[in-house]
């Protein structure tokens, strides 16, 4: 997704995930917040556009499917 929006010069995107724990946890820096994949999405929220993700119930993701 990062290039792909990158690339096509998107400033604004709305991601959907169904786990409304990233949804919580992925704003909030803390100290106990080393695991890899939180660190890397945090990085990608840092730079220059603006993201506000969503929580959508598994059904209505299509993309799981």
């Amino acid at each position: 997704m990062y290039y792909m929006t990158r690339e096509l010069c998107f400033k604004h995107i709305e991601p959907e995930v169904n786990s409304k724990t990233m949804v919580a946890i992925l704003p909030e820096e803390g100290e106990n917040d080393h695991h890899s994949l939180v660190l890397q999405i945090r990085a990608l929220l840092r730079l220059e556009w603006h993201v506000q993700i969503q929580h959508v119930y598994r059904k209505a993701n299509a993309c799981v499917d």
